[in-house]
Order: structure tokens, then sequence, then C-alpha cells
């Protein structure tokens, strides 16, 4: 027997939830309860006998069903221009991708940046220059201590010490 939840009783306020959808009694005893409905546990052997009976003997009929308001009449095919006459300031325009954007998206990187806000921007920029702040000692050390293996290689060269590195590198 279904039991139905009239639209009086619904609050134009609250947003309406579907309700979840009833398991079987068998089927839940045969896995141990809702919590192991699981593809793990109904691929077992005891609770893959309870899903091919129900394949022969077809789904019982729910208990209960909670409809919404627009789903209580028949189904209506709108007019061509229904979303015109309900949404006045609806873009009406050439729709697709511009030619700017067109252009940005030759390359990945490109689409990523033509499309990134301006704060998002700023929030990169924010991060790069700290990582820059943190990792400049690393740098200096590795490119001081590639100038010290040159000029062993090469008499000629001179290296420059790690202020002038760091002057340099900022």
């Amino acid at each position: 027997m279904l039991e139905f939840i009239g639209p009086d009783e619904l609050d134009d306020e609250e947003e309406t939830v579907a309700p979840d959808v009833p398991f079987d009694d068998a089927l839940l005893a045969a896995v141990g309860g809702m919590e192991n409905v699981t593809v793990e546990n109904l691929s077992r052997k005891g609770s893959s006998a309870v899903l091919e009976e129900m394949a022969t003997s077809r789904w019982l009929a729910p208990l209960s069903q909670e409809p919404y308001t627009f789903m209580e009449g028949p189904y209506e095919p709108r007019a061509n221009n229904a979303m015109r006459e309900d949404y006045p300031g609806l873009f009406d325009g050439q729709y697709g991708p511009t030619q700017a954007a067109m252009a940005a998206a030759t390359t990945p990187a490109g689409a990523i940046f033509y499309f990134m806000t301006p704060e998002l921007w700023d929030d990169v920029a924010r991060a790069s220059e700290d990582y820059f702040a943190e990792k400049i000692d690393e740098r200096v050390d590795g490119q001081y201590e590639r100038q010290v293996a040159r000029e062993r290689k090469k008499p000629g060269y001179r290296r420059q010490t790690r202020e002038q590195i760091r002057v340099k590198l900022e």
C-alpha cells in the first residue's frame, strides 16, 4: 500500500530531499544489515543467491512513495519559446567560444591562464614567491657547487661568491 505526502505538507522554504530507497529485507539479512550493502558483500555466494532470486522473481512493489508536486499531473511538453517567456533576460545571441578563447586554447597552459580569475592569479603568484623565498638558499648552494666544480675542470673559469649568486637570482 502506498503512502503519499500531500503538497500542503511540504514547506516551500524547505529543501526537499529525495527519500532513501528501502532495500528488501531478504537482501539486508543476506549481507548482515544496511552498512554491509557493498559490492564485495553482494558478490559473495550467499548474497549472490538473493540477487539471482530477485532477478527472476522481479522487484517488490515499493512500500511508500513521496511524489513531488510537479510529478502529480500528466507530462505536458513546453513550447519552443517557453524559456524566453519565463526568463526574458536570457542571452539569445551567438554562442560558442570567442576568437580570443580559441587562440588561448592552442596550449593547455594558455587555456588555464585565459580562464583563470585574477584572484587565483594573485594566489598562484604569492605561492610562487613564497616557494622561491623558501628555496633560495638551496638554489644558491647548488649553483655555487656547480661553479666550484666547473672551476676545477676549467682553470680559467672564475666562480662567483654566494652573495653574487643570490643577488643575481633575486
